[in-house]
């Protein structure tokens, strides 16, 4: 490795003289370092900046060995009298060339803290096109609570925005409301803390969340919140002594609003960074809780994730620590984009996992799709729900998709394949016999499906629409005595609505809901654009 590569590696004198191990393991030419060097050059300046891994040859080996972060021989233990703030900082370093990925999950810390009287917040997932699906976020977390823990009642929850926008531009009022409805205070109807449990198991299946945390102090200074949080005892398990004391910790700061130091104009949505330096000095000005942790800083994929909250409205202004209870689910991993099996109009996992959340699938319950498609419905079931059984109704199956290609889309995420994808319709009684058959001859827990209005619309205007078509399919059956769906069952699915429509007209009337032994439990509109709109509906089986 040349001097040069160092110089450009080292941004400043100043760091580089605060690294003189790391300057002088390069010069020697390890070949680990050399790795080290090109991979830390391939990253973007900023990045380069503030990722110096402190390191020194490992004896006998051509890899290199982290320094202990306590030795009294690593200078970079020793930043402004703060060794909480070195520690950090060597971890930053670290992760550049070497993260420290935990053997467990952030989540795995289940012990933590069974005090459910802190206040909880919620970090909703950003769309590209701004309030797509936020009117389906409350209503999603409501419904995944009740198909985690079996209520038979969706909870009510009370949700207060966190952020204020204070920008130039001028918005319109969708994109006013993603942003400052982006975080969020969740608790129950009551105003009471809503269950850290809940929270916990609801977050992990509801798409449209992020993460969420609790709170574990407010204060106006670093070294006030520092005090406030070793008080609260929000953190004892991490803490020297406490039952996670080994337990990885990362602490990141968000400013938000006036409060952001970074004028790059992404001051509200998920790309939100805040300056190394920003975050130095938080760590600094909370030496007095920090230096009380004994695990290691994985910046990957920490046991711990503590955030600092600048410039939200919560106690006017106040700085927020928080900790990170659970994160939302990987959608991405059902991507259109990402599978094998793709029809034109292929639902996107948002719609997938909303239409399941709010049939409240769960393990060990029984799902059936009428209009299966490519199976996108039963993709978002058995990623939520990985013991939940699946069945998939398609009629054009082989002709537009293939069996094989749905399968290896749930072969290859290792999830539970359907144990039946029908070809057939599913307006024909055998065909649903053999969908019941396929579960042991019993009714489904829950039917969630999106139906192909587009095929409807070109049929003629005399035809009926697929969902009333489902609803009289279920009153045949009902009537034969093979019901289609248990007492108690969910019925979900989408009704798009064009200009000149109106709701009602892709819906059955009350007499057909009625004999169907159905009652309409949910309806939510999603604006597609300026023209188009869907539904979401949602029934339950009640007799």
């Amino acid at each position: 490795t040349s001097i040069s590569d160092v110089m450009r590696l080292l941004p400043t004198m100043a760091l580089m003289a605060a690294v003189p191990s790391a300057v002088s393991a390069l010069v020697a030419g390890n070949r680990g370092g050399n790795a080290a060097v090109r991979q830390l050059l391939s990253r973007p300046a900023r990045v380069r900046a503030h990722h110096v891994r402190v390191a020194r040859p490992s004896l006998g080996a051509s890899s290199w060995a982290p320094v202990d972060t306590c030795s009294s021989n690593n200078r970079c233990c020793i930043s402004e009298g703060s060794r909480a703030s070195a520690l950090h900082f060597s971890a930053l370093a670290d992760g550049a060339t070497s993260p420290r990925v935990s053997t467990k999950s952030s989540l795995a810390l289940q012990s933590f803290s069974d005090d459910d009287s802190r206040e909880k917040i919620v970090l909703w997932r950003g769309e590209s096109a701004a309030g797509y699906s936020f009117q389906f976020r409350h209503q999603e977390l409501s419904n995944s609570i009740a198909a985690a823990f079996g209520l038979s009642d969706a909870p009510t929850l009370s949700c207060n925005g966190m952020l204020k926008y204070d920008g130039g531009r001028e918005l319109s009022e969708r994109e006013l409301k993603g942003i400052e409805g982006a975080m969020e205070l969740i608790s129950n109807a009551d105003g009471s803390p809503i269950s850290k449990a809940w929270l916990r198991q609801a977050t992990e299946r509801s798409s449209l969340i992020r993460e969420c945390y609790e709170v574990v102090a407010k204060a106006d200074t670093y070294e006030e919140l520092a005090k406030l949080a070793l008080e609260s005892g929000a953190l004892d398990d991490v803490l020297s002594g406490g039952e996670n004391q080994d337990a990885t910790w990362r602490l990141r700061l968000r400013q938000y609003g006036s409060t952001s130091t970074n004028d790059r104009g992404r001051r509200y949505g998920k790309n939100i960074r805040s300056p190394i330096r920003a975050e130095k000095q938080a760590i600094q000005g909370m030496a007095e809780l920090f230096i009380r942790f004994k695990g290691r800083v994985d910046l990957m994929n920490p046991d711990c994730g503590l955030y600092l909250f600048e410039g939200t409205k919560e106690g006017q202004g106040q700085i927020v620590l928080v900790r990170t209870i659970a994160k939302g689910p990987k959608i991405s991993r059902i991507a259109p984009k990402t599978r094998i099996c793709i029809t034109n109009t292929p639902l996107e996992p948002i719609a997938a996992y909303n239409l399941c959340n709010f049939a409240r699938v769960s393990d060990d319950r029984t799902v059936l799709d009428t209009y299966a498609g490519s199976c996108a419905t039963l993709l978002a079931a058995a990623s939520l729900a990985p013991n939940s059984t699946t069945v998939g109704i398609e009629i054009a199956l082989k002709k537009f998709v293939k069996k094989e290609d749905i399968i290896e889309d749930f072969t290859s995420r290792n999830l539970k394949v359907p144990n039946a994808i029908i070809r057939g319709d599913s307006m024909d009684r055998d065909i649903r016999d053999r969908a019941r058959k396929a579960i042991g001859g019993e009714p489904f827990d829950c039917i969630v499906t999106d139906p192909p209005y587009g095929v409807r619309e070109k049929a003629g205007d005399d035809s009926l629409p697929p969902l009333v078509q489902l609803f009289q399919a279920i009153v045949e059956d009902r009537d034969a005595g093979t019901p289609l769906i248990k007492v108690g069952g969910r019925l979900t699915a989408f009704v798009p609505v064009s200009p000149g429509q109106s709701l009602t007209d892709g819906l059955p009337d009350d007499d057909l809901v009625e004999r169907a032994g159905m009652e309409l439990t949910d309806t939510i509109e999603q604006p597609l654009n300026y023209q188009l709109a869907r539904w979401l509906v949602a029934y339950t089986c009640v007799r």
